[in-house]
């Protein structure tokens, strides 16, 4: 009994031996076909598989890939190898992205524009620089990107420049140059910029100022959650413009005072579906129990 206990053990030892022999020689053998790829594949088996390992949020050949990075001409692999450096913040790009923003115009348009991309979530502070050239620039190609990418990883300094180009000759026509006061407006928002909150309050109070613009800064003023803001929020509420109601609604959200949640309130009677819809947004994140009756109803 004894003995057969003993080949009984020894025969399971050798199977669990035997599945990891196995094991470990098919993730070499992956990793093998993986590297063969990287190294010797076409454009799109390079593609696919920079995006299966996007998906793994795998890291593992990053030397590989940055690597491959200066040495392909490929536009589509150097955007993919981009995109999955920027969702796991891997920042080995870094010195090569900045170097294509010193210079980019004679770039492909795609790449440079998700340089920026890249920059933007990887939080390469360094490149702001660069990137308020772009925004300058006489060719406008990159503009709205490059005001997007200031609004990710500009400073206070970068804060005051963009409030300045409100007022600045923006190039274009007046479709284009209300385009660009908007991105600005958002930029700002997502910086979280307060030390020009009092100039965005001005322009959302500003009447003769068009409506876009003023929704954009009511906006912004509601990322910034700062309950100070809240009677010029409310303000907004009893504009006709339904779309400077939707943004008051939308904007505070953010705004814990008993008059926000008043005017949340308020919202879902809004002849306005947006506005309603805003409402229940802004009554969610609250977790409102007081609007339940107007849910139902």
């Amino acid at each position: 009994m004894s003995l057969m206990r003993y080949q009984y053990r020894h025969v399971i030892f050798a199977v669990f031996c035997i599945l990891m022999a196995a094991t470990l020689y098919c993730e070499d053998t992956v990793e093998s076909k993986r590297r063969d790829v990287l190294k010797y594949g076409l454009e799109p088996d390079i593609v696919d598989l920079v995006q299966t390992l996007q998906t793994e949020k795998n890291t593992d050949y990053t030397a590989d890939l940055t690597a491959l990075f200066e040495s392909t001409r490929s536009v589509a692999v150097k955007n993919s190898i981009l995109a999955l450096f920027a969702d796991e913040n891997v920042d080995a790009l870094k010195p090569k992205a900045l170097s294509i923003l010193d210079d980019p115009f004679d770039e492909p348009k795609d790449l440079v524009r998700q340089i920026l991309v890249y920059v933007s979530k990887v939080d390469i502070k360094d490149a702001a620089p660069q990137v308020r050239k772009l925004v300058e620039s006489e060719n406008g190609d990159f503009r709205d990107s490059a005001i997007q990418t200031l609004g990710k990883i500009g400073s206070a300094d970068d804060a005051q420049y963009m409030i300045g180009l409100m007022d600045s000759d923006i190039p274009g026509d007046e479709k284009q140059r209300l385009i660009v006061r908007q991105n600005i407006m958002a930029a700002l928002g997502d910086m979280k910029a307060v030390e020009i909150r009092g100039k965005l309050v001005d322009i959302a109070k500003d009447k003769d100022e068009n409506a876009v613009i003023r929704a954009s800064a009511a906006t912004a003023l509601g990322k910034m959650e700062n309950p100070e803001d809240a009677p010029t929020l409310i303000a907004l509420f009893g504009e006709a413009d339904p779309m400077l109601r939707t943004a008051s609604i939308a904007a505070l959200g953010s705004m814990r005072t008993p008059e926000a949640k008043a005017t949340i309130l308020e919202g879902f009677k809004d002849s306005y579906y947006k506005v309603r819809i805003e409402a229940l947004g802004a009554a969610e994140k609250q977790q409102l129990a007081e609007a339940i009756p107007y849910v139902r109803y």
